[in-house]
């Protein structure tokens, strides 16, 4: 089997989210599926670069950079669907599918957190062969804006060879780095509204009400800024971290916390066990898991909850010896390499999947009216 992937919409200079799902998910696929091959999409030879260096030696790949922005990159993932008619399945790590694609061509779209009505997830909603979804939340939230459709449900993963607890030796040369004091609470993540950060530091200056006060410091690695905080001393940003730095400043911290209003999976969390350190979640994470055996699970809308919650997983440290390797049990359950085999099976049958029972049988062709009368684009 051919497998095409757009790789065009990562961001693999400073990945985030979305971008760190499809580099690892491509390297995945790559790594276990040697007798098949992929077709890599890209932008420029930057991004040429960083994937034959990524990838390193193996033989099933194929990259072909594309050029320019956006809309020309989709016009040109269209042409590539039609030009490289080898390809099986085309591969859509977002939910940006181009207008039009090779007739009997099978498209796979991953949507992730946010639902909403952009024509380009309702454009890929539509006319996509199979849908992904990264938790049991985003399809049912999926469902509830677009109806009924077959979803397939596959968590992320984590790299437990980059993700583990760390020496105190590194800690000690992170914490001259950054300038850190220990204990604190962490955060990892985009700075945005949907983020929750506002109720986050509001609960966290709440501890200054408890015999807490002035014990803990809360550290925030990310980059954005769509938000304006009023920021004590002991509230500390460091801006975007390099991905080698991550499972230190996680091994180190009280407990990573993600009190996201919306999170379609949650990333972090699963990053955070992987280092043995306990999580503070709110109910709005998408990841399933039991977390009253690995953190709290607070209240996204109320900042009392979330400061209840800080304070619940202080005690958990101090009082349960062993929540470190529950926190690493939990975290096993979660591999990049788990992720790519349910994937690949999502390919194969979409691959041999009846062309009359296909929902891209019109492959984008018709009723393009009912989204474009608005006279919007894809996003």
């Amino acid at each position: 089997m051919i497998i095409g992937i757009d790789l065009t919409k990562t961001n693999f200079k400073t990945p985030v989210g979305t971008d760190v799902y499809t580099i690892e998910m491509t390297k995945a696929l790559i790594k276990a599926n040697l007798t098949d091959n992929f077709i890599l999409l890209t932008t420029g030879l930057e991004a040429k670069v960083f994937w034959q260096q990524t990838l390193g030696s193996f033989s099933n790949y194929e990259i072909v950079g594309l050029q320019g922005r956006f809309l020309i990159t989709q016009l040109q993932v269209m042409l590539a669907s039609f030009q490289y008619r080898q390809i099986n399945v085309l591969w859509e790590p977002v939910p940006t599918l181009p207008l039009l694609h090779r007739p009997g061509l099978r498209v796979v779209v991953t949507v992730h957190g946010e639902i909403d009505r952009s024509l380009s997830l309702r454009w890929s909603v539509k006319y996509a062969d199979t849908i992904i979804v990264v938790s049991e939340a985003t399809k049912t939230n999926l469902i509830r804006m677009y109806g009924q459709k077959e979803i397939t449900i596959i968590p992320e993963g984590v790299d437990a060879a980059v993700f583990y607890p760390r020496q105190s030796s590194e800690m000690v040369t992170l914490a001259n780095k950054y300038n850190l004091r220990s204990p604190y609470f962490l955060y990892v993540g985009t700075i945005n509204k949907r983020k929750n950060l506002t109720n986050l530091i509001a609960a966290f200056a709440k501890l200054n009400q408890t015999d807490l006060k002035d014990h803990y410091d809360l550290v925030i690695a990310g980059s954005g800024g769509d938000i304006k905080f009023s920021i004590s001393d002991r509230v500390k940003f460091l801006g975007r971290v390099a991905t080698a730095d991550l499972p230190i400043l996680y091994s180190y911290a009280e407990a990573t916390c993600l009190v996201s209003h919306e999170e379609g999976f949650g990333l972090p969390v699963i990053e955070s066990l992987a280092c043995g350190t306990p999580v503070v979640v709110s109910d709005r994470v998408g990841v399933q898991l039991d977390f009253s055996k690995v953190g709290v699970v607070v209240g996204s809308g109320s900042v009392d909850s979330i400061a209840d919650g800080l304070i619940e997983v202080a005690r958990l440290r101090n009082t349960n010896d062993d929540i470190c390797q529950k926190c690493l049990t939990m975290s096993k359950r979660f591999s990049w390499e788990k992720a790519a085999e349910s994937l690949f099976m999502s390919f194969r049958a979409s691959a041999s999947r009846d062309p009359e029972s296909s929902q891209s049988n019109n492959t984008g062709h018709e009723n393009r009216s009912e989204l474009l009368d608005s006279g919007s684009r894809p996003e």
